[in-house]
């Protein structure tokens, strides 16, 4: 259980296949990717993107869109039954 303080869920070593399994399917199929359409689109994600996320700026309309929709929203408001 040494390893659970600094991967939680892995308490026992049988979980590392948890892990492993689906950190080896993303790289094979990031490969794949890679393969058909090649680099451009990872450079333009590093370029571009990553900047923009890691300063906070491509997050405000997003989060301007999620404060609307919960401002202008009644309170009691519940989804339609199907049929109404």
């Amino acid at each position: 259980m040494a390893c659970a303080g600094w991967a939680p869920g892995l308490g026992s070593p049988r979980r590392w296949r948890d892990v492993l399994s689906p950190a080896a399917f993303g790289l094979i199929f990031r490969g794949a990717i890679y393969a058909v359409v090649g680099p451009e689109p990872f450079r333009a994600f590093v370029d571009y993107e990553l900047p923009r996320l890691s300063s906070g700026e491509d997050f405000s309309p997003l989060f301007a869109a999620i404060v609307w929709r919960a401002a202008t929203r009644p309170v009691g408001h519940r989804m339609p039954a199907s049929g109404e």
